[in-house]
């Protein structure tokens, strides 16, 4: 009977470890908000490169619940470490159908983030339009009391008012301004890197 007992007693103890390893073996969804917060915290702090996978993985997942809104606030965060890359034409298309997204429109702050996105892009392409963005993106922000992102879109105002001003008093020639092509592009990654230092700089003090 001995022997008996102890092995009811070893089959007890196996059933108990099979237990634990089934549920040590489950695969818990990630908490999406969580994600969603830790990138937008790596990325103020100008670590996108490290913010990027975890956007990634919240807009994976707040995909799956049917979130549609927060899987937008969480695509516009990766989009924005694919523009720092140089992935222009690719975002640009996909901010395009976005930002005609009833979700963006009807939510200033996702409309910012979206337009904060094409902003960079535009400061690269299209002067004009990036006025524009950042236009947007000021009162939007004035008007839902967002101190920090109206004081981000003054600031890329400033930089392309005072680079327009430079160029309609240079009184360049179209030849002129053809040999001066390739400064004119250094100058434009200055504005646009100081811009970053800026943002960052901004997010850390908001």
């Amino acid at each position: 009977m001995k022997w008996h007992a102890t092995l009811m007693k070893w089959h007890a103890t196996l059933k108990i470890v099979a237990l634990s390893l089934i549920v040590d073996s489950i695969v818990y969804p990630a908490d999406p908000d969580a994600l969603l917060s830790q990138a937008d915290h790596l990325a103020n702090v100008g670590n996108s490169v490290k913010a990027r996978p975890l956007y990634a993985e919240a807009e994976k997942e707040f995909h799956a619940r049917g979130d549609a809104k927060r899987e937008l606030y969480a695509k516009f965060g990766r989009l924005h470490r694919d523009v720092e890359s140089g992935s222009y034409s690719a975002v640009s298309e996909e901010l395009a159908g976005d930002l005609a997204n009833p979700n963006a429109q009807n939510d200033p702050a996702l409309k910012n983030r979206a337009l904060s996105v094409k902003g960079i892009i535009d400061l690269n392409l299209n002067t004009p339009a990036a006025l524009d963005d950042f236009t947007q993106i000021q009162i939007l922000a004035r008007t839902i009391g967002d101190r920090k992102w109206e004081n981000r879109a003054a600031g890329e105002l400033g930089i392309i008012a005072t680079e327009r001003r430079r160029r309609s008093g240079s009184g360049r020639t179209a030849e002129g301004d053809q040999h001066s092509s390739s400064a004119e592009g250094r100058r434009w990654a200055d504005c646009i890197h100081a811009m970053a230092r800026k943002w960052h700089d901004g997010a850390r003090n908001g």
